[in-house]
């Protein structure tokens, strides 16, 4: 306990590996197999002598060794969740997971099937269904505490999970926020710049095609029943929230009654998620609640950095705004998150 409450970013060289997991009790959005729960695993290692620098697609992901066996350090880590945003995977939210592994945690995060990169498309399904990600995360956590590797590393009394962008809000809906979908037509009538109603451009879907399927895709019609439910996880012990969106669809009274500690982070310049309507009303509406806005920091600016070929042509998702240095603004917010889970787990 002591070491752990010590350790800071950097301490620990960095393994990894992945997990082919499923979830048996729901199904995959394009064959009758059981939904995929594709994860990565980072976590602290000694096995110095392996960390390689690692690129994934677009992304350079950091440090870290693959395979190599967990640290003897101590004999069990806490545990960190991670849900990417729309349209991402484990990679582009890899350099938050690298950095807490660093500082003492294992970190999984999942690739939540039809809303991310690492598919060969994206699904309509993935990008509405918003509730089935802290299904995932749920599942995530049974397998990880069933894992033949991990069970026996990970401390189960020091559990958090953490998000960006719609992953911001799947870490709150763990912590106990409500979606009112109900609400989001007509919400959309009144806020159509809401990227919840515009949709981000990460998405090759419109506005209109939403509303249709709402009403005609049969996969979305057999979810939707289950779209308000509470999918609070009482085994988390605390939420970390990165430019958190849809907060013009969740239940204020959820937000009142979350009794785990939170802390927001966001950026002043975010077009995606504006704070005034995002992260500000959360933290003002979840009682053991902090909230840290990042000057002239972008939606974007929390996504992995790029590798450079990447950033010749791409100038929307890999590039900041002058002035803006996205490796500090990753170290910044890591160090934030490190901090907040030392004191909250």
């Amino acid at each position: 306990m002591e070491l752990m409450q010590m350790a800071s970013i950097g301490q620990f060289a960095v393994g990894a590996t992945y997990r082919d997991y499923i979830d048996e009790r729901r199904r995959s959005w394009v064959s009758s197999s059981a939904r995929p729960l594709i994860t990565t695993i980072w976590y602290p290692t000694d096995e110095v002598a392996k960390v390689k620098k690692q690129c994934i697609a677009v992304f350079q992901t950091g440090h870290y060794a693959i395979n190599a066996t967990i640290s003897q350090q101590q004999p069990r880590y806490p545990l960190i969740l991670v849900s990417h945003g729309t349209g991402g995977s484990s990679a582009s939210i890899a350099w938050l997971c690298v950095r807490l592994a660093s500082a003492g945690f294992i970190v999984a995060a999942i690739n939540h099937h039809g809303n991310t990169a690492a598919e060969p498309k994206y699904l309509l399904e993935g990008m509405i269904l918003w509730w089935e990600r802290a299904k995932d995360i749920r599942c995530l956590l049974d397998h990880l505490l069933a894992d033949e590797i991990f069970a026996k590393a990970i401390d189960s009394e020091r559990i958090g999970v953490a998000g960006f962008s719609i992953g911001g809000f799947t870490a709150l809906a763990c912590a106990g926020a409500r979606l009112e979908m109900n609400r989001w037509k007509s919400h959309c009538e009144l806020n159509q710049s809401d990227s919840i109603c515009k949709l981000p451009p990460e998405m090759s879907f419109n506005i209109a095609e939403v509303w249709h399927a709402i009403e005609n895709n049969p996969h979305i019609l057999a979810a939707w029943p289950e779209a308000n439910e509470c999918y609070r996880d009482s085994r988390i012990k605390a939420a970390f929230a990165i430019a958190p969106v849809a907060k013009g669809v969740v239940s204020d009274e959820s937000l009142q009654s979350i009794d785990i500690p939170v802390h927001l982070v966001a950026g002043s310049a975010d077009d995606q998620a504006a704070p005034e309507n995002n992260a500000k009303l959360y933290a003002a509406q979840i009682p053991n609640s902090t909230l840290e806005i990042l000057p002239n920091v972008t939606h974007y600016t929390f996504l992995s950095e790029g590798v450079w070929w990447a950033k010749l042509f791409d100038k929307q998702f890999l590039r900041d705004p002058k002035g803006v240095n996205r490796r500090k603004v990753h170290d910044t917010t890591a160090s934030v998150a490190v901090s907040f889970f030392y004191k909250s787990l």
